[in-house]
């Protein structure tokens, strides 16, 4: 797998070949600088796009969905994160929040992690 690129990720940390296959099958991207910023927490949005990354990286098919959000704060969600967060919401991988909010920003907790993983592997069939 090798060592990843970014110069905040120790070649000897426990994570740092789980961050070099991600780069190098492009899951994940750094920040400027070449940073990883590894203890820097994930958006919900962020988390979509690494997940619909990993569906193109294993070649699972889907379909752009062609609607809209119809979250309230739909608009929140960033121009890069746009395409992720469609498909995440349409294969109802990644779900709102009550009050009908997507909360794009916001970090994704625990929990809801583990939600997201059991809907992505159901939607798998594992």
């Amino acid at each position: 797998i090798g060592l990843p690129t970014f110069s905040d990720v120790s070649a000897d940390a426990d994570y740092a070949k789980a961050i070099a296959w991600a780069e190098k099958n492009h899951i994940v991207k750094g920040f400027e600088e070449n940073l990883f910023l590894p203890e820097r927490n994930i958006s919900r949005q962020d988390f979509a796009v690494m997940l619909l990354r990993y569906l193109d990286y294993i070649g699972y098919e889907y379909d752009m969905p062609t609607g809209n959000l119809t979250f309230s704060d739909s608009a929140q969600v960033a121009e890069y994160a746009q395409k992720a967060v469609k498909v995440m919401c349409d294969l109802r991988i990644i779900k709102g929040k009550n009050n009908n909010i997507l909360d794009p920003r916001g970090d994704i907790t625990r929990a809801e992690s583990a939600a997201v993983f059991h809907r992505l592997m159901k939607l798998m069939g594992k």
